[in-house]
């Protein structure tokens, strides 16, 4: 039998510390080698779900960087949802693409537990119209942890009663999102009360939402970074 004298050696105590660390170490690069592999994957499941007329690089503009920021921005409410107004025409889907995929890379990459790490394109992120939400609600309402609501307020609305079924729909949704912390891109161009008035550079009135929508809706949207996209229409200018 070894001595109990040489077995807590100094010297072999140290060699035997020095094992554990390189190990920790080393399993700790694996992991996150690992994960970085796997939000890769993730990234690329966006990018082949991004229709062509939206991916390419963005010009550097203050848009482009309040979205840069909120993707990485954490541990704030704020975080949690981002709304992207302005006239029709600006780019604002297009940016909501490019938010996504910041925001998979950027939240996707800080996370430990494993359920996270298993994410893939059925539950990573939906990306649907106001008009697909009203009518097939269901295809919204999961455990997707992102998800973009695109051109809220082209829903029709000419009736008490659709506006009443929009509203219903979308606070279903978005009570949902509430309460499980699930993070919400929304795209709009309500606000500005005209087209004028977008165009002149004038503070749009998000409040219209509001109105739209009422306060239950609109509580469910709070807090939320927002980001004013505004310019000429692109696609009149193709």
């Amino acid at each position: 039998m070894q001595p109990v004298s040489e077995i807590l050696n100094p010297e072999r105590m140290e060699a035997l510390r020095a094992k554990i660390v390189i190990s920790d170490e080393n399993e700790a690069a694996e992991r996150e080698a690992e994960r970085a592999h796997t939000v890769a994957q993730l990234v690329d499941a966006v990018t082949r779900h991004t229709p062509p007329a939206h991916r390419g690089d963005l010009a550097p503009c203050d848009p482009v960087s309040m979205v840069d920021e909120w993707a990485n921005a954490t541990g704030v409410q704020e975080a949690q949802r981002l709304i992207l107004a302005g006239p029709t025409g600006t780019g604002k889907t297009r940016l909501a693409w490019y938010a996504l995929q910041c925001a998979v890379a950027a939240r996707c990459g800080n996370v430990s537990t494993a359920p996270d790490l298993r994410l893939d394109d059925t539950n990573l992120f939906r990306f649907v119209t106001m008009i697909d939400l009203v009518r097939t609600p269901g295809e919204a309402k999961g455990p997707y942890r992102f998800l973009v609501i695109d051109d809220l307020g082209q829903e029709p609305a000419a009736t008490d009663h659709a506006k009443e079924t929009a509203a219903a729909a979308l606070w279903d949704v978005l009570n949902y999102r509430w309460d499980h912390c699930l993070t919400t891109i929304v795209t709009t161009n309500l606000g500005g009360g005209n087209v004028p008035s977008w165009r002149e550079g004038q503070e749009p009135e998000l409040a219209t939402i509001l109105g739209r929508y009422g306060d239950a809706v609109w509580s469910r949207l709070q807090p939320a970074q927002v980001v004013k996209v505004l310019g000429s229409d692109r696609r009149l200018a193709t």
